[in-house]
């Protein structure tokens, strides 16, 4: 993973700095032209940018000879989220993979300017690791309310039997039914709440690899939130060509 973050990193100062890569890379801007272009397209390729306000947000696209990126930026407590939506509209189908989409991650535009590294460089979480985390996460919490209610007594009287045959009541210390039965309560809203995370997430996320010729294909794409990072860097592979996106947070 550092060698891979290191690589990625020296990938988006390569773009930043001059868009000279030997890959196709085509970094958005507010124009119609787009921001920068690597010299290795033909003046034969057709490439446009473009930007549409919605009541959400910007909603941002790049369109390279036929094929169209469009894409939205979200986030919550944990994820950086990315609503994407891939338009084919070639005699052919389009392959990528977002598991291997990018990010990185800095404190700063200053540092990203100054080429300093990132916070973070990574790949996307795959949706069967977002899966994953949510059942651990409730898998976790089950154990810590067992083990809590497990260690919860109380008292009763019981009537007990002493060893010349009589019979007694006594005050007793058992364990709490109660807190057992509240423990397996909150256990089933958590796998009910979990439950119906992952089939939000399935059916949600983009995990398709092919777009078909003259189709589109859409979905949400999750990375970590890093919250002291107030400069981003995206970076989309469709098709063997790069879409890089820069995306500020303002810092409150």
């Amino acid at each position: 993973m550092r060698m891979f973050a290191t690589l990625l990193f020296l990938f988006f100062a390569t773009c930043a700095a001059s868009a000279q890569s030997a890959h196709r890379v085509i970094i958005w801007g507010g124009d119609n032209n787009c921001g920068f272009k690597s010299k290795t397209f033909a003046e034969t390729d057709v490439v446009t940018c473009g930007s549409v306000q919605t009541e959400r947000g910007s909603v941002n696209t790049i369109t390279l000879n036929g094929i169209g990126l469009a894409v939205a930026f979200l986030e919550d407590d944990k994820y950086e989220i990315v609503a994407a939506k891939i338009t084919n509209t070639t005699a052919a189908p389009v392959m990528f993979d977002s598991d291997s989409w990018g990010a990185a991650h800095f404190k700063s535009m200053e540092d990203y300017a100054k080429g300093r590294r990132p916070i973070v460089a990574e790949t996307s979480i795959p949706t069967r690791d977002l899966i994953r985390s949510s059942s651990r996460r409730v898998s976790m919490a089950d154990s810590v309310e067992e083990f809590m209610a497990d260690s919860t007594m109380t008292s009763e009287v019981r009537e007990v039997r002493r060893p010349d045959g009589t019979r007694v009541r006594r005050t007793v210390i058992v364990p709490d039914k109660a807190a057992r039965e509240a423990a397996a309560s909150q256990g089933q809203v958590r796998a009910d709440a979990a439950a119906g995370e992952m089939r939000r997430i399935r059916s949600t996320a983009l995990t398709a690899k092919t777009v078909p010729a003259d189709g589109f294909v859409k979905g949400l794409v999750y990375f970590r939130r890093i919250k002291k990072a107030g400069f981003r860097l995206f970076s989309f592979t469709v098709d063997g060509t790069f879409f890089v996106f820069r995306l500020r947070r303002e810092q409150t």
